[in-house]
């Protein structure tokens, strides 16, 4: 599944494979402290058990047509990190 979460400092938004499937008014309490951004932890609480991967932070929320339109590409509409090679490996 395709799981995008979009806010905009009052609304919030859940999206499953493309299309909206929940969310409403909502003040998040997002603050940065000596953890910082963190994805899947919550310090002192819980742990994501399961698979996260190709996480996107963008600096505003994505508009509806713009979360699907990345379902809707597949792994075709995500940017690769090129790639170098070190000491024989290939890494990011």
């Amino acid at each position: 599944s395709h799981v995008a979460r979009t806010s905009d400092g009052s609304i919030v938004r859940l999206y499953v494979d493309g299309r909206e499937d929940g969310g409403g008014a909502r003040a998040l309490n997002t603050i940065l402290d000596d953890d910082g951004l963190t994805i899947g932890l919550r310090p002192g609480c819980c742990r994501w058990q399961g698979i996260i991967d190709d996480v996107q932070v963008y600096d505003r929320a994505l508009a509806a047509a713009e979360i699907a339109s990345i379902h809707a590409a597949g792994a075709a509409g995500l940017c690769r990190p090129e790639l170098i090679f070190m000491n024989g490996f290939e890494g990011p």
